[in-house]
């Protein structure tokens, strides 16, 4: 077994060839094929994975614990929906609202070579109880 088929394996990703079509004798009506249907909805851990979701700790993240906020650094193109998710699941909580911004990417110099450090997404999540938070 290769390593590209192990990998797909534990990614979940089907490694078995494309079912050929099959053809209608004469005589008897085709059947329609059945399509399957694929779901957006993800698996909210899977997702909060995927989304590189974890939480921020700073002195302002601090303070607005205080008024049920929490607040992590998520994939930058993260939907609102998906960062809910990603936190109910994740931290065991039920969240009431989320305001997200944009961290633009920010010049690094290195000696003589100029880079830019990454981009990022910060989203501040109101929860209904932050005493029920938990971390993991």
């Amino acid at each position: 077994m290769s390593l590209l088929s192990v990998s797909r394996k534990i990614l979940g990703r089907d490694t078995s060839s494309p079912k050929k079509k099959t053809v209608a004798k004469k005589g008897t009506p085709a059947k329609p094929a059945k399509k399957s249907k694929k779901t957006k909805v993800q698996s909210a851990a899977i997702l909060a994975g995927k989304l590189n979701l974890h939480m921020v700790i700073t002195e302002k993240s601090l303070r607005l614990h205080d008024q049920d906020t929490v607040v992590v650094k998520v994939h930058p193109r993260a939907t609102k929906h998906q960062i809910m998710q990603a936190v109910a699941e994740k931290y065991g909580v039920t969240p009431v609202s989320v305001r997200s911004l944009h961290g633009q990417p920010r010049r690094r110099n290195r000696g003589g070579v100029v880079g830019f450090a990454s981009a990022y997404k910060k989203a501040y999540v109101k929860v209904s109880d932050i005493n029920k938070l938990q971390e993991v």
